[in-house]
Parts: structure tokens; sequence; C-alpha cells
């Protein structure tokens, strides 16, 4: 049989605060986040606020030879409805295989559709599913005079596969060669600091 004697209750009473103590904090959990501008604490319901908002833009050197890596870096603003604006920088890795052959710079505009994503799980790796890029490097080869332009244009599309929405870049490519109709095998957005 087990007596309480005054160390017991002690830590009884230490236990039973103790879980009191974290029943309580959990709905008022702060969490500090590194901006560029400095460190803020923020609630997880402040950072829940911060929706993706217009356009990143980035440029991204590439060879590519039927298969491709590409590894764009670029930043997403997230925006509350107060206009606050936070940013959290990606580190890309999209592989495609297909009709392609690029030696180029890709200067992309990037976004993302239909997000619910926020602030707040924009800390995590989003993992990119299957998807398709175009480009317009047949129609150039068609059309004569018009390959020997070093500019091309091209879409990627793919959805993300552990969050709603998904990842849309639209390139104009200025380089030797360009983009078919290619598929992309999926990839990984990494957030960076």
């Amino acid at each position: 049989m087990f007596t309480f004697n005054k160390t017991s209750r002690f830590f009884a009473a230490a236990l039973i605060f103790g879980a009191s103590s974290l029943y309580a904090a959990d709905t008022q959990v702060s969490v500090t986040v590194n901006t560029s501008s400095g460190t803020d604490t923020m609630t997880v319901e402040e950072q829940k606020q911060y929706k993706p908002s217009g356009v990143a833009f980035c440029i991204d050197p590439n060879v590519g030879l039927i298969w491709d890596n590409l590894d764009p870096e670029f930043s997403i603003t997230y925006q509350n409805a107060a206009g606050q604006k936070k940013v959290r920088n990606y580190q890309a890795s999209i592989d495609t295989v297909g009709l392609k052959l690029d030696v180029s710079f890709r200067f992309n505009l990037v976004f993302f559709t239909d997000s619910a994503n926020d602030y707040f799980e924009s800390n995590k790796v989003l993992e990119l599913g299957q998807g398709i890029e175009i480009g317009d490097w047949p129609l150039r080869m068609l059309i004569p005079g018009l390959n020997l332009l070093p500019v091309g244009t091209g879409l990627i599309y793919a959805p993300f596969k552990n969050a709603p929405g998904g990842l849309l870049i639209i390139d104009l490519n200025i380089g030797l060669g360009g983009d078919g109709l290619c598929l992309v095998q999926g990839g990984t957005l990494t957030p960076t600091k």
C-alpha cells in the first residue's frame, strides 16, 4: 500500500500543476521567428494568419538534356489581413524528364496556386507531385528563322503532395535550346534561412 508523505505530496502537486500549466500553455504558445528584419515573437495563431501573396522572381542558370533537375532559389511573401508581410526563402529541387535540350539562364516568375499554406506551416519541406513542363522549343524548330533566336518561354506546374495547391513557374529562357513537353517527376521546396 502506498502512503503519501511530504515528498510524494510535493511531487504529486508538481505533476498536477505541471499538467495544468501545459494545458494552459497549449492555447498561448508563442514561437520565435527569425526574419530578415530581426527576430519576432508571434503566436501560432498569428503566424497562421499570414497567407502566400504575390509573385517571386528568380534567375536560374540551367543545363539539361532529356533529364533535368531545376534548382531555383526564391522568396515567397506571406501577408496577413492587416497588410503586414513575412518572407520565407525556398530552395527548389524539381526533377523533369522529356523532350529537352537546355543551356540557358531562366528568368522565373514563381507562384503558389490555390494554396491554403500559411506562414506557420511554411517552415516545413513542401513535396511536389507529378506535374508538367511545357516549352516552345518544338514550335520554334518548325518556324524558319525563329529557331535562331536565343529566347524561349516555358511553364512548369506541379501540385503539392503534402499541402493544398501547387507551384507554378513561368519562365523566359535566354540561351541555347529549350524545353518541349516534359513530365515533372516530383521534387521539394526546402525552406532556407
